[in-house]
Protein backbone atom coordinates (compact mmCIF):
# COMPACT_ATOMS: atom_id res chain seq x y z
CA UNK A 1 0.00 0.00 0.00
CA UNK A 2 1.38 3.29 -1.05
CA UNK A 3 0.80 6.19 0.96
CA UNK A 4 1.09 10.06 -0.25
CA UNK A 5 2.83 12.46 1.66
CA UNK A 6 1.30 15.13 3.64
CA UNK A 7 4.18 17.32 4.20
CA UNK A 8 6.53 18.73 1.58
CA UNK A 9 9.13 16.52 0.94
CA UNK A 10 13.09 16.81 -0.07
CA UNK A 11 13.68 16.03 -3.69
CA UNK A 12 15.92 12.60 -2.76
CA UNK A 13 12.90 11.38 -1.11
CA UNK A 14 10.46 12.37 -3.76
CA UNK A 15 12.32 10.84 -6.16
CA UNK A 16 12.66 7.27 -3.91
CA UNK A 17 8.90 7.60 -3.48
CA UNK A 18 8.55 7.55 -6.80
CA UNK A 19 10.32 4.92 -7.73
CA UNK A 20 8.14 2.44 -4.95
CA UNK A 21 5.00 4.00 -6.35
CA UNK A 22 6.34 2.90 -10.15
CA UNK A 23 6.76 -0.50 -8.69
CA UNK A 24 3.83 -0.99 -6.97
CA UNK A 25 2.02 0.05 -10.09
CA UNK A 26 4.22 -0.81 -12.82
CA UNK A 27 1.86 -3.31 -14.57
CA UNK A 28 -1.14 -1.24 -14.60
CA UNK A 29 1.30 1.33 -15.87
CA UNK A 30 3.40 -0.69 -18.68
CA UNK A 31 0.79 -0.83 -20.86
CA UNK A 32 0.41 2.70 -21.45
CA UNK A 33 3.71 3.37 -21.29
CA UNK A 34 4.62 1.05 -24.20
CA UNK A 35 1.61 2.32 -26.31
CA UNK A 36 3.18 6.03 -25.95
CA UNK A 37 6.73 4.29 -26.89
CA UNK A 38 5.68 2.62 -29.99
CA UNK A 39 4.04 5.95 -31.20
CA UNK A 40 7.10 7.85 -30.38
CA UNK A 41 8.80 4.85 -32.55
CA UNK A 42 6.50 5.53 -35.95
CA UNK A 43 7.94 9.19 -37.37
CA UNK A 44 11.53 7.50 -37.24
CA UNK A 45 9.83 4.44 -38.84
CA UNK A 46 8.95 6.66 -41.39
CA UNK A 47 11.79 8.52 -42.32
CA UNK A 48 14.19 6.17 -42.46
CA UNK A 49 11.73 3.83 -44.00
CA UNK A 50 13.39 1.75 -47.15
CA UNK A 51 16.69 3.15 -45.79
CA UNK A 52 19.33 0.74 -46.53
CA UNK A 53 23.16 0.12 -45.19
CA UNK A 54 24.61 3.52 -47.64
CA UNK A 55 21.44 6.12 -46.62
CA UNK A 56 22.53 8.26 -44.50
CA UNK A 57 21.01 11.65 -42.80
CA UNK A 58 23.38 14.79 -42.60
CA UNK A 59 23.69 16.08 -39.05
CA UNK A 60 20.94 18.94 -38.32
CA UNK A 61 21.33 21.49 -38.54
CA UNK A 62 18.58 24.52 -37.94
CA UNK A 63 17.23 25.03 -41.86
CA UNK A 64 16.68 21.02 -42.06
CA UNK A 65 15.51 21.31 -38.85
CA UNK A 66 12.94 23.69 -39.72
CA UNK A 67 12.46 21.97 -42.93
CA UNK A 68 12.12 18.33 -41.50
CA UNK A 69 9.05 19.75 -39.36
CA UNK A 70 7.06 21.54 -42.32
CA UNK A 71 7.62 18.40 -44.35
CA UNK A 72 5.42 14.71 -44.13
CA UNK A 73 7.56 13.91 -41.08
CA UNK A 74 6.17 16.89 -39.44
CA UNK A 75 2.82 16.34 -40.27
CA UNK A 76 3.11 12.27 -38.83
CA UNK A 77 5.02 13.66 -35.68
CA UNK A 78 2.23 15.70 -34.96
CA UNK A 79 -0.33 13.40 -35.93
CA UNK A 80 1.15 11.15 -33.60
CA UNK A 81 1.36 13.34 -30.67
CA UNK A 82 -2.13 14.30 -30.66
CA UNK A 83 -3.01 10.43 -30.96
CA UNK A 84 -0.84 9.89 -27.66
CA UNK A 85 -2.43 12.62 -25.80
CA UNK A 86 -5.27 9.83 -25.22
CA UNK A 87 -3.15 7.67 -23.26
CA UNK A 88 -1.16 10.47 -21.58
CA UNK A 89 -4.13 11.06 -20.00
CA UNK A 90 -5.05 7.48 -19.12
CA UNK A 91 -1.89 7.11 -17.83
CA UNK A 92 -1.47 10.38 -15.62
CA UNK A 93 -4.88 9.80 -13.80
CA UNK A 94 -3.69 6.03 -12.91
CA UNK A 95 -0.24 7.31 -11.41
CA UNK A 96 -2.57 9.56 -9.58
CA UNK A 97 -5.54 6.52 -8.65
CA UNK A 98 -2.21 3.93 -7.97
CA UNK A 99 -0.81 6.66 -5.20
CA UNK A 100 -4.27 6.87 -3.53
CA UNK A 101 -4.43 3.22 -3.16
CA UNK A 102 -7.65 3.06 -5.87
CA UNK A 103 -8.33 1.95 -9.38
CA UNK A 104 -11.04 3.17 -12.15
CA UNK A 105 -12.83 0.93 -14.37
CA UNK A 106 -11.71 0.54 -17.86
CA UNK A 107 -14.57 2.02 -19.53
CA UNK A 108 -14.70 4.73 -17.64
CA UNK A 109 -11.29 5.89 -17.27
CA UNK A 110 -11.43 6.07 -21.21
CA UNK A 111 -14.52 7.92 -21.22
CA UNK A 112 -12.39 10.64 -18.72
CA UNK A 113 -9.84 10.43 -20.95
CA UNK A 114 -12.23 11.04 -24.28
CA UNK A 115 -13.37 14.37 -22.20
CA UNK A 116 -10.19 16.05 -21.77
CA UNK A 117 -8.38 14.97 -24.98
CA UNK A 118 -9.60 17.94 -26.74
CA UNK A 119 -8.75 20.24 -23.52
CA UNK A 120 -5.04 18.87 -23.42
CA UNK A 121 -4.51 19.27 -27.18
CA UNK A 122 -5.58 23.18 -26.62
CA UNK A 123 -3.42 23.36 -23.79
CA UNK A 124 -0.60 21.65 -25.76
CA UNK A 125 -0.95 24.16 -28.46
CA UNK A 126 -1.01 27.21 -26.34
CA UNK A 127 2.02 25.76 -24.22
CA UNK A 128 3.77 25.23 -27.81
CA UNK A 129 2.96 29.15 -28.80
CA UNK A 130 4.13 30.74 -25.45
CA UNK A 131 7.28 28.80 -25.35
CA UNK A 132 8.15 29.39 -28.98
CA UNK A 133 7.33 32.98 -28.26
CA UNK A 134 9.38 33.07 -25.02
CA UNK A 135 12.17 31.51 -27.43
CA UNK A 136 12.24 34.18 -29.62
CA UNK A 137 13.19 36.94 -27.08
CA UNK A 138 16.66 35.78 -26.69
CA UNK A 139 15.60 32.18 -25.67
CA UNK A 140 16.12 32.36 -22.03
CA UNK A 141 12.34 33.53 -21.35
CA UNK A 142 11.52 30.40 -23.55
CA UNK A 143 12.98 28.11 -21.49
CA UNK A 144 11.84 29.90 -18.24
CA UNK A 145 8.27 29.30 -19.17
CA UNK A 146 8.92 25.92 -20.41
CA UNK A 147 9.54 24.33 -17.57
CA UNK A 148 7.27 26.63 -15.09
CA UNK A 149 4.62 25.69 -17.63
CA UNK A 150 5.53 21.81 -17.60
CA UNK A 151 2.53 20.84 -15.36
CA UNK A 152 -0.09 22.21 -17.58
CA UNK A 153 -0.97 18.66 -18.78
CA UNK A 154 -1.71 17.23 -15.15
CA UNK A 155 -3.63 20.21 -14.28
CA UNK A 156 -6.36 19.72 -17.08
CA UNK A 157 -6.16 15.91 -16.27
CA UNK A 158 -5.66 15.65 -12.78
CA UNK A 159 -7.95 18.87 -11.71
CA UNK A 160 -10.09 19.48 -14.34
CA UNK A 161 -8.99 22.77 -15.12
CA UNK A 162 -9.12 24.34 -18.76
CA UNK A 163 -6.13 25.39 -21.05
CA UNK A 164 -5.55 28.88 -19.61
CA UNK A 165 -6.47 27.83 -15.54
CA UNK A 166 -3.77 24.62 -16.43
CA UNK A 167 -0.97 26.87 -17.68
CA UNK A 168 -1.73 29.94 -14.82
CA UNK A 169 -2.18 26.96 -12.33
CA UNK A 170 1.59 25.28 -13.41
CA UNK A 171 3.21 28.33 -13.38
CA UNK A 172 1.90 29.50 -9.96
CA UNK A 173 2.72 25.86 -8.38
CA UNK A 174 6.90 26.11 -10.40
CA UNK A 175 7.68 29.96 -9.68
CA UNK A 176 9.28 29.94 -6.67
CA UNK A 177 10.70 26.35 -6.92
CA UNK A 178 11.74 26.95 -10.61
CA UNK A 179 15.80 25.88 -9.57
CA UNK A 180 14.16 23.10 -7.41
CA UNK A 181 12.32 21.68 -10.44
CA UNK A 182 15.17 21.98 -13.00
CA UNK A 183 17.09 20.25 -10.38
CA UNK A 184 14.53 17.49 -10.33
CA UNK A 185 14.70 17.05 -13.70
CA UNK A 186 17.64 16.75 -14.16
CA UNK A 187 18.24 14.00 -11.62
CA UNK A 188 15.17 11.87 -13.58
CA UNK A 189 16.51 12.42 -17.24
CA UNK A 190 20.60 13.07 -16.94
CA UNK A 191 20.99 8.80 -15.46
CA UNK A 192 18.69 7.56 -18.49
CA UNK A 193 20.46 9.73 -20.58
CA UNK A 194 23.72 7.91 -19.96
CA UNK A 195 22.75 4.68 -19.62
CA UNK A 196 20.79 4.92 -23.10
CA UNK A 197 24.12 6.25 -24.43
CA UNK A 198 26.43 3.21 -22.65
CA UNK A 199 24.01 0.99 -24.46
CA UNK A 200 24.36 2.94 -27.58
CA UNK A 201 28.17 2.45 -27.68
CA UNK A 202 27.59 -1.43 -26.48
CA UNK A 203 25.26 -1.86 -29.39
CA UNK A 204 27.72 -0.31 -31.85
CA UNK A 205 25.15 2.38 -32.88
CA UNK A 206 27.10 5.41 -34.36
CA UNK A 207 26.14 8.99 -34.83
CA UNK A 208 28.55 10.32 -36.60
CA UNK A 209 32.22 12.27 -35.56
CA UNK A 210 33.93 15.21 -36.60
CA UNK A 211 35.46 13.48 -39.73
CA UNK A 212 32.18 11.65 -40.69
CA UNK A 213 29.09 13.84 -39.66
CA UNK A 214 26.43 11.64 -41.09
CA UNK A 215 23.96 9.50 -39.04
CA UNK A 216 23.19 6.32 -41.50
CA UNK A 217 19.35 5.17 -41.42
CA UNK A 218 19.76 2.17 -39.36
CA UNK A 219 21.39 3.50 -36.65
CA UNK A 220 19.00 5.68 -36.44
CA UNK A 221 16.28 2.97 -36.24
CA UNK A 222 18.47 0.95 -33.61
CA UNK A 223 18.46 4.23 -31.45
CA UNK A 224 14.96 4.48 -31.78
CA UNK A 225 14.10 1.12 -30.57
CA UNK A 226 16.72 0.96 -27.92
CA UNK A 227 14.49 4.51 -26.66
CA UNK A 228 11.80 2.82 -27.65
CA UNK A 229 12.51 -0.60 -24.80
CA UNK A 230 13.97 1.73 -22.47
CA UNK A 231 11.05 4.48 -22.12
CA UNK A 232 8.64 1.63 -21.85
CA UNK A 233 10.03 0.42 -18.79
CA UNK A 234 11.38 3.18 -17.25
CA UNK A 235 7.89 5.47 -17.95
CA UNK A 236 6.16 4.35 -15.07
CA UNK A 237 8.96 5.06 -12.59
CA UNK A 238 9.16 8.44 -14.62
CA UNK A 239 5.55 9.73 -14.53
CA UNK A 240 5.30 8.46 -11.21
CA UNK A 241 8.21 10.35 -9.81
CA UNK A 242 6.46 13.86 -11.47
CA UNK A 243 3.40 13.45 -9.92
CA UNK A 244 4.72 13.08 -6.72
CA UNK A 245 6.53 15.86 -7.09
CA UNK A 246 3.69 17.70 -8.73
CA UNK A 247 1.98 16.53 -5.60
CA UNK A 248 4.52 17.98 -3.50
CA UNK A 249 4.49 21.50 -5.09
CA UNK A 250 0.83 21.72 -4.44
CA UNK A 251 1.46 20.76 -0.68
CA UNK A 252 3.71 23.93 -0.54
CA UNK A 253 1.71 26.09 -1.71
CA UNK A 254 -0.88 24.87 0.75
CA UNK A 255 -1.70 28.11 3.83
CA UNK A 256 0.25 26.37 7.08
Amino acid sequence: MFELASLPQELGEIVLQGIRLGSLAFRRLFTLTTVLAFLGLIPTVFLVWGANDTTSFDMPTLDAIAHRFISPYGGLLSIVTVIGLLPQAMLLKRVALAARGSAEARDAELRQALRVWPWMLLALVIYGLVVALGMMMVLIPGVILALSLMFVEYGVVLDGLKPIAALNASHNLVWGHWWRTFGLLLMVTIPPLLIISILSAALGISFGSMDDPVVHGRDLFKQAVLEMVFFAFCGPFYYSILFLYYHDLKLRKQPR
